[in-house]
C-alpha cells in the first residue's frame, strides 16, 4: 500500500466537479444584511445575484390636498409619485349699460400631469384672483390671474370679457402637458374654480389640486 499527500491546486475544481446542493448556506460568504422579514422593502443586488443591503421602506397613504389660497405643498414621507391639477382663475365680465351681451370673461386655463417628487421637498402653490366684472358703463372685465405648482405646472387666467360682447373671452393658456390617460375630470375639481364672470360679475379664483399617488 502506497500513501501520498496530494493538494488541489488553485482555481482548478469546475462547477461540474461540485454535486447538486452540495454547497450550504454555511459555505456562502457574510453580506452586511440581516436576517429577518423586511416590509415596503429597499434592496440592492450584486452582480452575483446577492442582497447587500435591505431596508423597511414606508407606506405611502393616498392622500388630496385641495389649495384655494397662496400656500407651500409638503411632500409626505415616501411620495415619490403625485397627480397634480392646476386651475387659473377667471376673468371678469365686461359690461355695457343697456347692451344686449353678456361681455362673459374666459374661464382659467386648466391643466393636470404626473410629477416625480422622489428628490423634492417642497412645491410652492400660487393661486390666480378672479378678473374684476365692469360695473356702472361701458368698461370691459379685467384678466384673471395664473395659479401655479412651482415651475411644474402653470394655467393663465382667462381674458376679462368685452363690453356688451356676445361672445366669450379666450380663456388662460397653459405651461405643462397632459398625459391622454389623464382626465381633468377624474381630479373633482369644483366647477365654480376659474370660471369666466357673466356681464358685470367678478371671475372665480383658481384652484390647485394635489393628490399623492405613491
Amino acid at each position: 500500500n502506497v500513501t501520498a499527500a496530494a493538494t488541489i491546486s488553485d482555481l482548478s475544481i469546475s462547477t461540474g466537479k461540485i454535486a447538486d446542493d452540495a454547497v450550504t448556506a454555511d459555505k456562502l460568504s457574510v453580506t452586511a444584511v440581516s436576517a429577518g422579514s423586511y416590509t415596503h422593502s429597499s434592496i440592492t443586488v450584486d452582480a452575483q445575484g446577492r442582497l447587500t443591503s435591505a431596508s423597511n421602506g414606508t407606506l405611502v397613504t393616498p392622500e388630496i390636498s385641495s389649495y384655494t389660497a397662496n400656500a407651500t405643498w409638503t411632500k409626505p414621507t415616501g411620495a415619490k409619485v403625485i397627480q397634480v391639477m392646476v386651475v387659473g382663475a377667471g376673468g371678469g365680465g365686461g359690461d355695457e349699460t343697456g347692451g344686449s351681451g353678456t361681455g362673459e370673461g374666459g374661464n382659467g386655463g386648466a391643466v393636470s400631469d404626473w410629477i416625480d417628487v422622489t428628490s423634492v421637498t417642497s412645491v410652492s402653490v400660487t393661486i390666480g384672483t378672479g378678473g374684476t366684472g365692469a360695473t356702472g358703463g361701458v368698461n370691459d372685465g379685467t384678466d384673471g390671474t395664473s395659479s401655479s405648482f412651482g415651475s411644474y405646472l402653470t394655467g393663465a387666467g382667462g381674458t376679462g370679457g368685452t363690453q356688451g360682447s356676445a361672445t366669450k373671452a379666450a380663456n388662460g393658456s397653459v405651461t405643462g402637458s397632459q398625459p391622454s390617460a389623464i382626465s381633468l375630470d377624474s381630479m373633482v375639481v369644483n366647477s365654480t374654480y376659474g370660471g369666466g364672470g357673466g356681464k358685470g360679475v367678478n371671475g372665480s379664483a383658481g384652484a390647485v389640486i394635489v393628490r399623492v399617488i405613491g
